[in-house]
């Protein structure tokens, strides 16, 4: 019970720290996440999975656009996605050094929703 215990925890920090990653400032000069958008709100669903010490994880991103855009960068720097969502629809998408860059075209003020969903083992980028 205590393994299970302490790799909750170790679960619960690591997803805490992969969404905060996800919506922080990138070094990347063309696309900067922060000019881009306004992040509003999000949410972070794990679930761990004990036997083989992984975690499946999904972030949602509430935001609006601060600019018009052909495309939405996010800092990642997690392992590949396997699934993104942009308005719950398949978006494609790219890595960019430590970005995600997501396909979808935005004006002004007009309101996004993100979800990344991704897994990995805790302490290898997740």
């Amino acid at each position: 019970m205590r393994s299970r215990l302490a790799f909750s925890l170790l679960a619960a920090s690591a997803a805490f720290a992969c969404a905060s990653a996800t919506i922080a400032p990138s070094s990347a000069p063309a696309l900067e996440p922060q000019d881009v958008l306004d992040v509003r709100h999000y949410e972070i669903f794990f679930t761990p999975h004990v036997d083989s010490k992984t975690l499946d994880l999904r972030v949602r991103i509430d935001a609006v656009a601060k600019t018009a855009t052909q495309a939405l960068p996010l800092h990642f720097t997690g392992p590949d996605p396997y699934v993104v969502l942009l308005d719950r629809r398949p978006a494609g998408f790219r890595r960019v050094r430590d970005q995600l860059v997501i396909d979808g075209q935005r004006f002004e003020n007009e309101k996004v929703l993100l979800e990344v969903a991704y897994s990995g083992t805790p302490g290898n980028g997740v």
